[in-house]
């Protein structure tokens, strides 16, 4: 799919996940019973994929012992019918877009249609990956959006609800409300609103605009707009969006669907021109959170008078604005409002299975009974102790590993989050959705001022701005957080203001605005962690403890022990719990790659005395930054063809780059470059000094409060020929790692 949006709509790179295609995920029920549920990303490792989720129906089908002739049902998240398709069509007929641009684009959906989401090209695309045709009558397509509103009714634990779906787009629409009774949905038709006015395509919009990946870093624009207040008057709200008494809404000026940039010009005339700078972004982001605030409060009021119905499902990609859920429940009627752990499209495999369940003939009133309840988000993948201890094995000669018992876990653990560490946590089943909920997680001490700058700078890699979530016990949580009505908040989806007497406590969990979005923990749905938390408390008097995913940047949620230690490896992670292993690292290694391990990750950053933009002036051009990372007195031939034009002066965002020494060719590498974001990535393009390939990404970040010095983050990914030369591969090594601190010592110099 991402590959026909590439060709007809250009989105490739930042845009890549604008449209249709990300999120691809499987889950397998069993006589109504979740057994198994896994994101494709988490397997085949590509962050967001779009790729057919192969790897995860491979391993539901194998946990439940089953294979694809025993399955009953196969469910699809989405119904592209003949009458989308014609509805679509007679829409564009009826826009006032030029003929010429209603004719090609029409002409891209019908080719998108009959290549892509028609149920014969889904059904010819499942057989080409799997092997296996379906029998069509055992095949139901549920509607997108009804594939939400089950994933949030079947993991409530299937009691009547009204519900909210609001995301990007489903076949035709955005946003549409409804109830459910008894497994039924009913949807009130004269509340949907189409794809051209959809909030999440919008949000999604400013998320490109402020240079971030849509459908993707939304959550960045949430956590940019805590460090502003939204302007008054808000444009987005007083000229873009209008409010209708039917509780729907419309943009003055609609969304094209087919331009990633259509409003561009529009933010740009309510902002002014686009600035990287934390004042213009935070602004602008401000803006966006209340307009989001604003239009979905309508939509739930104007529900709330429809319904007799005391709870409230929301679900979809905006329901994991967890800005808006708090105010959202609170001004509402409704006695219980729930944001399910898939509530984005890493849920919708759940809820087209269970819709398919639920409406099948053979579906009794027992069996629902017997199946509901609410549904842990520990659904996937595992590891048994001959797994780790395998996993552990080539990193015997860098690693130190402890084998404890259940106890000293929860014992040791506690005793090192005293003190300022930053811990991986990895046991049993990893968690479903797009939060870590502590099976794949990075714990810390929120009791110190600066553990989120260290964790974002030296583990995570990412923007300075970015807020952590504490965990609370949740018999707790209310004496720490004023949680208005709400008792839980399980998966992270409500953020709470944090009182007073406990922000000078747990400062490295609360967020500039004085909130947090926090995860309660109950003896019952994580025993384990729970008691670990109970056990640092004793210890420090502190009630939380900061949890952020297990991964960095770019890159998904550790799923395996090979994964988990090979994160921490590239990192500055302290400790690594594996199960009941305690790892934690050797300071002097004899090689940086043992003989199985052929993939080298650094993870390399430090802070610079200079402000980004100076910093970016200088990083941005591989001849400067070879000047200031290579020795002097070497023989260095420098050989540059430019792609796209340009000179050593005047470098382009792309360009081949060849580096010889004493006539050899040590280096032929091609990179690209992101003015807005401050960023270089290049590859290696032909093997050399026992290296087979080789990838990097230059990074500068501002600092916040700090806008003279900058955070410079390098990172490099080595792999390692079969028959390299270890002792080579070393020195190439311990060249690279002493790169970051030439840097840092080059400005340190020009500063002063």
């Amino acid at each position: 799919m991402s590959e026909f949006f590439s060709e007809r709509f250009g989105a490739t790179g930042i845009n890549k996940h604008y449209l249709l295609g990300h999120d691809a995920a499987a889950a397998l029920l069993i006589d109504g019973r979740l057994v198994a549920a896994v994101e494709e990303e988490r397997l085949n490792r590509e962050k967001k994929t779009t790729d057919f989720p192969v790897n995860a129906i491979d391993w539901c089908l194998a946990e439940a012992g089953i294979t694809y002739d025993d399955v009953d049902l196969f469910a699809f998240p989405w119904n592209w019918s003949a009458q989308v398709l014609d509805e679509t069509l007679d829409a564009i007929r009826a826009s006032s877009a030029p003929q010429d641009t209603k004719t090609g684009l029409m002409a891209d959906m019908t080719d998108l249609y009959d290549q892509v989401v028609s149920p014969e090209a889904i059904l010819a695309d499942f057989e080409a990956r799997t092997g296996h045709r379906p029998d069509p009558a055992k095949v139901r397509f549920v509607p997108h959006h009804l594939a939400h509103a089950m994933t949030g009714y079947y993991l409530a634990g299937m009691k009547d609800a009204a519900f909210l779906v609001s995301d990007g787009r489903a076949e035709r629409f955005s946003t549409l409300t409804g109830e459910i009774r008894d497994g039924r949905i009913t949807v009130f038709d004269d509340t949907v609103i189409g794809a051209q006015f959809s909030m999440g395509t919008l949000f999604s919009s400013i998320t490109r605009f402020l240079g971030f990946v849509p459908n993707n870093d939304e959550y960045k624009v949430m956590g940019l707009a805590g460090y502003a207040a939204p302007p008054t008057p808000n444009p987005f709200i007083d000229k873009l969006l209008t409010l209708h008494d039917d509780g729907r809404y419309t943009f003055t000026k609609p969304l094209q669907t087919d331009n990633l940039h259509s409003h561009d010009a529009l933010f740009e005339e309510y902002f002014g021109p686009f600035e990287d700078t934390l004042a213009y972004t935070s602004r602008v982001a401000a803006a966006a959170q209340e307009m989001l605030n604003v239009a979905t409060a309508h939509q739930v009021s104007h529900l709330e008078k429809r319904t007799d119905l005391d709870r409230l499902l929301f679900e979809g990609g905006v329901a994991l604005n967890c800005l808006n859920n708090t105010p959202l429940f609170e001004g509402s009627r409704f006695e219980d409002m729930q944001v399910s752990f898939g509530a984005s499209d890493t849920g919708i495999t759940i809820g087209a299975a269970a819709h398919a369940w639920l409406n099948h003939p053979d579906t009794a009133p027992a069996d629902i009974r017997a199946a509901s309840g609410p549904i842990t988000p520990y659904l996937g993948p595992s590891y048994d102790e001959a797994a780790m201890e395998k996993a552990l094995q080539p990193f015997t000669d860098l690693v130190v590993v402890s084998r404890l018992d259940d106890d000293e876990v929860i014992d040791q653990v506690a005793k090192l989050l005293t003190q300022k560490v930053v811990i991986g946590w990895f046991e049993g089943r990893i968690e479903h959705g797009p939060r870590a909920l502590g099976h794949r997680s990075i714990l810390a001490n929120p009791g110190f001022s600066d553990i989120k700058d260290i964790i974002n700078t030296r583990v995570k890699h990412r923007e300075p701005f970015r807020p952590f979530a504490p965990l609370v016990l949740e018999e707790q949580a209310p004496q720490i957080f004023d949680m208005g009505r709400k008792s839980s908040s399980p998966y992270m989806t409500f953020v709470f203001p944090v009182r007073d007497e406990y922000k000078d406590r747990i400062p490295g969990a609360v967020h500039v605005d004085g909130t947090s979005r926090i995860q309660t923990l109950t003896d019952e749905g994580t025993p384990r962690l729970t008691a670990l938390l109970r056990k640092f408390t004793e210890l420090t008097g502190t009630p939380c403890l900061i949890n952020t995913s297990f991964n960095v940047a770019g890159e998904p949620i550790v799923c395996t022990p090979t994964d988990a230690l090979n994160c921490f490896m590239g990192t500055e992670i302290d400790y690594l719990i594996l199960g009941n292993h305690l790892v934690a690292k050797k300071q002097k290694k004899e090689h940086p790659v043992p003989t199985i391990q052929r993939k080298h990750t650094m993870y390399h950053s430090t802070v610079l005395d200079a402000d980004p933009d100076t910093v970016w002036a200088t990083v941005r051009d591989a001849m400067q930054i070879l000047d200031i990372v290579s020795p002097g007195d070497l023989d260095i031939h420098r050989d540059v063809s430019w792609v796209e034009g340009g000179s050593v002066d005047t470098v382009p965002a792309r360009y081949d780059f060849k580096l010889t020494l004493n006539g050899r060719l040590v280096q032929q590498e091609i990179a690209a470059r992101d003015e807005i974001n401050k960023t270089q990535s290049y590859r290696a393009v032909a093997p050399t000094s026992g290296v087979a390939k080789y990838e990097a990404t230059i990074r500068v970040f501002p600092i916040t409060n700090d806008p003279a010095r900058s955070f410079f983050d390098w990172s490099r990914t080595l792999d390692i020929a079969e028959d390299a030369d270890l002792n080579v591969v070393e020195a190439i090594i311990d060249v690279m790692e002493k790169q970051t601190d030439a840097v840092r010592d080059h400005f340190a110099k020009t500063a002063k």
